[in-house]
C-alpha cells in the first residue's frame, strides 16, 4: 500500500462534539480515546488537535484536559 498525506479538517472533539450528525452516522472525535485508538490501528501517524478557545486561560484548560484525560488512554 502507498503511503498518503490526506487531511480533514475537525474543529471539534469529545463533549463539544454530538455523537450523532443529523444523517444519523456518528460523528468523529466525539469518542475522542476509541477514535484516535481506530485512527492508529488503521495506521494513521499524526493527527492535528486544534486547542481553539476565548482565551489564553481557557485554551490552557484544554490542553490539560487533553493531556490528563486522553493521552493516557492511548
Amino acid at each position: 500500500m502507498r503511503r498518503k498525506d490526506v487531511g480533514r479538517k475537525n474543529k471539534g472533539y469529545g463533549e463539544s462534539v454530538p455523537d450523532w450528525a443529523s444523517d444519523g452516522r456518528r460523528q468523529l472525535l466525539s469518542d475522542i480515546i476509541d477514535d484516535l485508538r481506530a485512527l492508529r490501528a488503521l495506521g494513521v501517524s499524526a493527527v492535528g488537535i486544534d486547542f481553539e478557545a476565548p482565551d489564553p486561560d481557557a485554551t490552557f484548560v484544554e490542553i490539560h484536559w487533553f493531556h490528563e484525560q486522553v493521552i493516557p488512554g492511548l
